[in-house]
């Protein structure tokens, strides 16, 4: 009766140790083919938190750094901040950004 039990069992644990393996497939992106399609994405000019509704130098460096950091991957298109204002309440959808990065800049003296 025993062994009956642990057969099935023996075998469910085999096959669930065979099913974890890790896979050996590797993926390759070509992020220079025609067919690639760069996802948009807007970094608008983060907002100091001590003067909001004003652009700060600060905030625009600090949006820059990141844009160019995103844009550094291949992956994501930065919309330049020039067609939105750098606004962070712009129409996102109109411009055709598929991701918004919101940020805030505080400075502690």
């Amino acid at each position: 009766m025993l062994r009956k039990i642990v057969s099935p069992l023996l075998f469910l644990a085999a096959l669930l140790l065979v099913s974890a393996a890790p896979s050996q497939a590797r993926v390759y992106l070509d992020i220079t083919s025609a067919e690639f399609r760069k996802i948009p994405v807007a970094v608008p000019y983060f907002v100091d938190k001590a003067l909001p509704g004003q652009t700060t130098e600060s905030g625009r460096r600090m949006a820059d750094l990141l844009s160019r950091a995103l844009d550094f991957h291949g992956f994501l298109g930065v919309i330049p901040p020039e067609r939105y204002g750098g606004r962070q309440d712009a129409d996102w959808q109109a411009l055709g950004a598929e991701l918004v990065v919101l940020g805030q800049v505080e400075s502690s003296q």
